[in-house]
């Protein structure tokens, strides 16, 4: 986002390099998203209180 919006106001270029970063870690972020949803919540622990 922040690579865009410094091309969008202050012209700074956007190389096939930039563009090409940016969608490898855009991607990474998706994939990543996308994997943990795929996964059943886990249980919550239940702490025990083993001093009384």
């Amino acid at each position: 986002m922040a690579v865009f919006l410094g091309n969008r106001f202050t012209q700074e270029p956007l190389t096939p390099r930039i563009l090409s970063a940016s969608a490898i870690i855009i991607g990474s972020v998706v994939f990543i998203n996308s994997a943990n949803r795929s996964k059943p919540p886990k249980k919550a622990m239940v702490a025990v209180n083993e001093w009384s």
